[in-house]
């Protein structure tokens, strides 16, 4: 019986990794913004609507550098809210950036920040909100983005897990002063490692492509801190392919999400809001916490594995991220995984649920 877990990734057909990787051997050029990162950072903004896209290491980089690009521009060192329920990740990159993350609590529909719970937590030191859209969701762009221009204060998103998703009609990389996102194995845009950041704001984006590399020849823009963050050709390769399967990618994800849908009807799975579309990256469900913990040793005796949230430390307490933390579940999901394998979930949920 195969394994089933969350995140399962699914590669390119090998003849088309083969072709690819050749002409990197051929070349002999495996590094230093090789002609397959600029081919990428010139062929996902067409793939999204945006006007540029620097491709980085991962998509925890990308949002290092996405931090400190725009608090450097600043001048200043100060705090950053960030949701109370997101991933550890979030925090660590945020603190990498030199910030100092300030939680505050999340929308019980879209497990991400609202206006409303970030306005009361903006102070005069407050230099940024990186708002996430978690799971693959749009979080409440509309409102934020109104809030910040509102404040003057920068808007950044954490996309690592959104992909592909869209509000309003556009994807969500055209909205903030930047989105930073994952090229995971498990990604929609899966190149088994990478990241990179979607702007519109050109001045932004010559910050970020001097800050991914030490080399004084690859200078855009003025910045304090520069780094080694640049994304190998091997990457690039991936990432190029996986722009191609995008459209597939997502129609697949929508074909398990609506087997999910009607599998665990009457469950609690997590939907996008109005006005969204999610990329159906993380199957998500949120039960009562006696009934999660039957439903995660059902999956276990099937040989399925499901994540639980992983608690953010810290003194404060946020009803709703608290609650989301005792009941969500999320459940396999990703390229890899095969409508069977779907229904095998939802029979081992439901038996626990029952």
């Amino acid at each position: 019986m195969n394994a089933v877990q969350p995140g399962m990734a699914r590669l390119p057909e090998w003849q088309r990794i083969e072709a690819a990787f050749r002409g990197v051997f051929e070349r002999r050029y495996f590094a230093n913004n090789g002609p397959l990162v600029r081919a990428l950072d010139d062929a996902l903004p067409v793939a999204m609507g945006v006007a540029h896209a620097v491709c980085v290491t991962n998509g925890t980089v990308a949002l290092i550098l996405l931090a400190a690009s725009l608090t450097s521009a600043l001048e200043k060192r100060g705090e950053v809210i960030v949701p109370a329920f997101a991933p550890p990740s979030t925090l660590h990159a945020v603190q990498w950036a030199g910030l100092t993350p300030v939680l505050a609590d999340v929308d019980a529909e879209t497990h991400g920040l609202t206006a409303n719970t970030v306005s009361a937590r903006i102070t005069p030191d407050t230099v940024a909100i990186c708002a996430v859209h978690r799971w693959g969701i749009p979080c409440d762009v509309d409102g934020l983005t109104a809030l910040a221009a509102q404040r003057d204060i920068p808007l950044l998103f954490d996309g690592r897990e959104a992909a592909g998703a869209q509000w309003r009609g556009r994807d969500i990389g055209a909205y903030g002063a930047g989105t930073a996102f994952s090229l995971h194995a498990a990604s929609v845009l899966g190149a088994g490692e990478g990241g990179f950041v979607a702007t519109n704001d050109a001045v932004v984006a010559d910050r970020l492509r001097t800050m991914r590399n030490f080399r004084p020849s690859e200078t855009f823009a003025p910045v304090s801190l520069r780094t080694n963050g640049k994304m190998s050709e091997a990457q690039a390769a991936m990432g190029l392919l996986a722009v191609e399967d995008m459209p597939r990618t997502l129609a697949a994800n929508a074909e398990r999400a609506g087997v999910y849908a009607d599998g665990l009807r009457g469950v609690g799975v997590l939907q996008a809001p109005q006005g969204a579309f999610a990329n159906g990256h993380s199957v998500v469900i949120t039960v009562e916490p006696a009934k999660r913990d039957r439903i995660v040793a059902a999956l276990a005796a099937a040989g399925i594995t499901a994540y639980l949230p992983e608690p953010l430390l810290g003194s404060e307490r946020f009803a709703v991220a608290d609650r989301l933390n005792r009941t969500v579940l999320q459940l396999p999901s990703g390229p890899g995984l095969s409508l069977a394998d779907v229904g095998r979930v939802c029979t081992a949920v439901r038996r626990g649920a029952a």
